[in-house]
Parts: structure tokens; sequence; C-alpha cells
């Protein structure tokens, strides 16, 4: 039924390109490719029904649902002009004329339109997925302790493992990262997309990060396992457990509500972690701040490690104003968006009012780190990949 449906989208959809360019010498090359594209679509529908995509080779897996969408998108919107079309000569032999041809200019203008986000979403798989934004931020705090000045804390989030298919490129951005020569390194959560097995091809990669005072990490959304249908709640439990295990194989301290204190001169830094904790009821709230917070009073500064952003407002600030600043992740700036200079626009921040970037209320800061990987849609238009350098002033 599903191809039946698909088939019929295809053969409307393409009588607006037989209306802008069937009097083209390019138009058999263009039909010839439509109805190509359409065969392999068909063709990848049948063959899931067969083998489950999960069993695919990992490229084509993560290619096919995003192509197939856009695809779809462009071509549903090329069926609103072409409706609009439809509407105009249908009103036209209700009130007698003769049937007119087809509007060239509405199928023009459903192919440019339709064809913009194909494009951009094509582009956003093939350019941006691995092409890292370094953003250098500075922090400032007016009582910053003298021996804290210039600390350099490198930020990475959501490597979602399990969609990456590219250790030549992640290789790369780590050591871009070791060449920063940073004090610290923050991980704030979604190692991995479903299960933990996902992390293992890159362990040997990641386990290459180097950061003078330790790489410090939590648990996200995605970490625990909540999106998987497991038989046996065991199998869940195991999951996780093997998902902590691997950032203690990265050489990483996983913080699980609890905190560090770093000694650096004469002054005390407490690096504090908690578990995936939302504001929105659809995702965990495992995390516990005041477990993790306790026994940080004597400390000169206290960073924050979590997840979700939407906690900074619903807790962090109103609960515990001595934390200096969070570093969160999570958002991935919807991997679509805008930025030009201060402005910016996301589908994000619909969603969430703390979506990507530096935000400050009364002298304290929150970082939503646009992400290092990504999730669903394999790559990025307009929000790019983000590796974060902090410096304390």
């Amino acid at each position: 039924m599903l191809a039946l449906i698909l088939l019929a989208v295809d053969l409307y959809a393409f009588q607006g390109i037989r209306t802008a360019l069937g009097a083209s010498a390019a138009f058999p090359v263009v039909q010839a490719l439509y109805w190509g594209f359409t065969a392999l679509v068909l063709a990848g529908i049948a063959v899931s029904l067969v083998i489950d995509r999960h069993r695919w080779p990992k490229a084509l897996m993560l290619y096919f649902p995003p192509v197939f969408l856009s695809a779809f998108i462009a071509k549903f919107i090329l069926i609103v002009f072409l409706l609009v079309d439809d509407l105009i000569r249908a009103a036209l032999l209700v009130s007698g004329q003769a049937a007119p041809e087809r509007i060239a200019g509405l199928s023009w203008a459903g192919l440019i339109i339709g064809g913009i986000p194909f494009l951009l979403l094509l582009y956003g798989m093939i350019r941006n997925a691995y092409r890292y934004e370094y953003r250098s931020i500075p922090l400032a705090f007016p009582d910053l302790h003298p021996d804290l000045r210039g600390l350099r804390i490198v930020q990475l989030s959501d490597i979602h493992a399990g969609s990456l298919h590219r250790p030549d490129l992640v290789t790369q951005a780590v050591e871009r990262i070791n060449a920063l020569s940073p004090d610290l390194i923050f991980f704030t959560g979604d190692l991995v997309n479903m299960v933990a097995s996902e992390a293992e091809p890159y362990l040997p990669v990641f386990r290459q990060l180097r950061a003078r005072l330790g790489v410090f990490s939590i648990t996200g959304n995605h970490d625990y396992g909540d999106y998987v249908s497991w038989e046996h709640p065991q199998q869940k439990v195991a999951n996780f457990e093997a998902l902590k295990t691997m950032h203690s194989r990265l050489g990483w301290r996983l913080l699980m509500n609890e905190h560090e204190l770093l000694r650096i001169g004469k002054a005390t830094l407490a690096v504090i972690g908690i578990e995936n904790w939302s504001a929105f009821g659809r995702f965990p709230k495992y995390g516990d701040l005041a477990s993790a917070h306790r026994g940080t009073g004597q400390a000169d500064m206290r960073l924050l490690l979590s997840h979700d952003p939407s906690h900074w407002k619903a807790q962090v600030l109103p609960d515990y104003p001595d934390i200096h600043a969070m570093f969160a992740g999570h958002t991935h700036g919807f991997q679509f968006g805008l930025e030009i200079g201060n402005w910016r626009w996301s589908p994000g921040q619909y969603f969430y009012r703390e979506w990507a970037g530096l935000y400050e209320q009364a002298k304290r800061f929150l970082y939503v780190n646009r992400g290092f990987g990504y999730t669903f849609y394999p790559g990025r238009v307009g929000m790019r990949p983000e590796i974060t350098v902090f410096e304390l002033v």
C-alpha cells in the first residue's frame, strides 16, 4: 500500500516536471534521473521488508531515510503548486471555458521552492556533517580566583557514536583538540544513540583525548537505553553498566551525581556532574544535583556538567546560585538554522528557551553546545558540529 501511495505521488509530481521541462533538451535526462531515483526508493522499501534496516551497511542505513524524506518534501511542495494549478483549471472549466494548458510558471515555482530544501538537506549531509566549528568563548567572573585565570576548558557534547562513520575525520578533530593544550575537557552526554556497543569502534579514537587536569563526562538521555525495546529489564541494566565502563576505558572521569575537587595552585575548583535531568516530562530526571553539590562549600568555583539546558532555569539558577557556570548540550541547535552575526534562528528556539550558545544571568553562565555528532538527520544545515574552547578571565 505504501509503495502504491508513493508511486501515485511520484506520478502526480512528475506532471510538474513535464510541464516545466517538457520542451527542453534536458527533459529526457531529468526524466531518467527522476524515475531512476524513484525505482531505488521503492527497491529500498521492498528490501527493508525482508532485511531489517539496522542490518544494512551503515552509510546506507544512515542516508537512505533522510534522502528519501527530503525528496518527498520537495515533491510535496511541488504538488501544492500543481493542486493550485488544477483548481484554477477546474474553475475555468466550470465557467464554460475550454480546458487550458497547465501554467508553466506554477510548475517552475514548485520545482524551485521544493528544490531549495532538498538541495540544502543534501548539502548538509555531504558537506557539514564533519565540518567542525571551533568556537572560542571567554567566561568572565568578577570573583575569579587569581590561580584560575587563563584556565582553558574544551567542551564536547552529543558524540552519538552510532551515527558516525568517518573515523578519519573524527580522529583529525581529536588531534586538533589536543593541539589546543586544554587544562580540562568536559563531555556533556549522549555518547551513543541507542546502545552502548555503538561506541566500541570509536574508543581508540576518543581515548586519545588529553587534558592536563583530566577529561570529565556525564550521561545524556540517549545513554540509558530508554529508546530500545528490551526483552528483559536486566538487558537494559547491563547495557548501561557497559556504557559506564566505556567512559572508564576512555580514561574519562564519569560523574554520576557527584563532584571532583581539583586543587589548582591555591584555588579549589569543583567539577560537578549529574545524570540527565530535564524540565520536560518526555525526558528522564535521573540527576540528583543535591547529592552532587554536597561537599563543594569550600570551593572557589563550581562548574556544572548537566546535559539538558532546561535544567538551568528550572533548578540550577533558583536553588544553586553558587554554581558559576553550567555546560550543556542535548539540542544540537536542532542541526538546522541560520546564524548571521548576533542574529540566530532555529526551530530549536520554539522548544527550548536556551538552545545554543552562551546565556548569562546574574553573572552566572550557561553554555549550550551544538553537539559533536548528529542523530536522525546525518548532517547539518547552518548549525555545524561544534567544539568549544573556554577561557576563564
